[in-house]
Order: C-alpha cells, then structure tokens, then sequence
C-alpha cells in the first residue's frame, strides 16, 4: 500500500515535460498546471498559494488513487504485469474521464478547452498502469 502512495506521486513530472515539449508556446510555465489544480480552492489571492494547493492537492489524490489501484489490482489481476497493466490503464483512463469531462467540465471549464485532452489522457493512464505493474 505505500508503495502504491509513492509510486502514485510520481507521473506528474512527465505529463508537465510533455506538454512543454508538444506545446511549448502554451505550456512556457511549467507550474501552470498545479496553479489550475489549485485555483479549485477559492480564496486564491496569489499564483504561489495556488501553486503550494495544487500540489498538496495533486499528490494528496494521486496517492489515495494510487493505494486503491493497487489494491484493486491484487484483487482482480493477480500477479500477472500484463494484466495487471491492462487493468491500472483502464483504472487510470476512468480515472482521467470522471475527473476531466465529471468535475472539471461543470468546475472548471476554461481549463477542458485549455488543454489537449489526449496528453491528459495518456498520462493518467500510464500513471495507472506504473502503479498497478510496480506496486
């Protein structure tokens, strides 16, 4: 289970690489993503703020996702990495749809038209399938 919760803490690092590298004119502020994250709170009065709840907000969720896809993987995809990846991809991309056309959609929706939503995509499953095939 902590493994779940450390593993859980570390793809957000790529998914900001990537999205300088793809969009570089977009993304020149490689804290503007947890700024967003953060501007979910209300009361923000500074980018630095936002930024210091964005993250503790990012990593507080992807830990706890990252301990329940583990322990839904040892349950429903045993030991197997093939399947276990397959099932923490699945689990990452649900993931990605609740949180990205559920909450942000009705929330946030300055942000869905922001981003590209494939890159979104493609992270959180990854993100599922590194914490179901390492955990």
């Amino acid at each position: 289970m902590i493994a779940g919760l450390l593993v859980g803490t570390v793809p957000l690092a790529p998914a900001i690489i990537l999205l300088r590298r793809w969009y570089p004119d977009h993304y020149l502020d490689a804290g503007r993503p947890l700024r967003v994250i953060g501007g979910i709170v209300p009361g923000q009065r500074s980018d630095k703020l936002a930024f210091c709840f964005g993250l503790g907000i990012h990593l507080l969720s992807s830990g706890g996702l990252g301990i329940a896809f583990t322990a839904v993987a040892d349950r429903m995809a045993g030991r197997g990495l093939v399947r276990r990846g397959i099932l923490g991809a699945g689990l990452g991309t649900a993931q990605w749809l609740v949180g990205y056309y559920g909450f942000l959609r009705w929330y946030y929706p300055a942000q869905v038209e922001a981003d590209p939503p494939w890159v979104a995509a493609l992270t959180h499953a990854g993100f599922g399938a590194a914490v179901a095939v390492l955990t």
